[in-house]
């Protein structure tokens, strides 16, 4: 049997901005030019053989929450998934738990 230990959010955000060259006017107030907004859930799994951390990672806030809900449901039916994780089809999974 896995045990579940405590889930952890992180919201990242990550800003790239264009190395060129600036002018006296400039200064630092040009616009990024690539701005990336992603949502990392944790989840430390203990299984009688090791701890594994299972990462999830999302776009947004509902749908990350989602779909390690999914992953936690999972693991709980069966730690093996861990070991295969081809073995679930999570796309039919993810399906059944979006709302329509």
């Amino acid at each position: 049997m896995a045990e579940i230990g405590t889930i952890t959010l992180y919201r990242e955000k990550s800003v790239v901005h264009k190395v060129e060259e600036l002018n006296e006017d400039d200064g630092g107030n040009a616009p990024p030019a690539l701005t990336m907004r992603s949502n990392r859930i944790t989840i430390p799994v203990k299984t009688a053989e090791n701890t594994i951390m299972v990462v999830v990672r999302g776009q947004n806030i509902p749908g990350t929450m989602r779909m390690a809900a999914i992953v936690v449901d999972e693991v709980r039916r069966d730690a093996n998934v861990l070991k295969e994780p081809d073995s679930a089809d999570w796309e039919s999974l993810w399906r059944r738990k979006v709302s329509k």
